[in-house]
């Protein structure tokens, strides 16, 4: 859901259900459906959605912004993802695998946060054991 409620993400389902809608509150107006991509988040500002692949179980190999109105790509980033959220309207938070994997007890990973305008990533925390945080929105 966006920050001011106007937005709202339906998400895959354990059950089989492997595409995502986005709706408009009022009025329930859908913008777009998409089974590329599960909407994991959507920007404050209600423009951007965050798009993950809607396969398998452990990283997402690819995280995505899609344009909130129309699900077009505005830009990509590929790694081992545990998590993503929207910082502000234009920077990301990725929980990025910095060495390891599925996130088991001995994992490195580090927050990253990326300008969906430029595409341009930064560390954002030090490089830690995976067990040490949790992205949450």
């Amino acid at each position: 859901m966006s920050s001011d409620g106007q937005l709202v993400a339906s998400n895959p389902t354990a059950e089989g259900g492997q595409c995502s809608t986005v709706v408009e509150t009022s009025g329930a107006k859908k913008r777009f459906r998409t089974c590329d991509y599960g909407v994991t988040g959507i920007t404050p500002d209600g423009a951007v959605a965050i798009g993950v692949p809607t396969y398998g179980e452990g990283c997402s190999n690819i995280v995505t912004a899609l344009d909130a109105r129309t699900a077009a790509v505005i830009r990509q980033w590929s790694g081992c993802f545990h998590g993503t959220v929207a910082e502000d309207d234009n920077h990301l938070l990725l929980a990025a695998v910095v060495s390891g994997g599925q996130m088991a007890p001995a994992t490195k990973a580090a927050v990253v946060r990326c300008a969906i305008d430029t595409g341009a990533c930064e560390r954002a925390t030090q490089v830690m054991t995976a067990k040490s945080f949790e992205l949450t929105s």
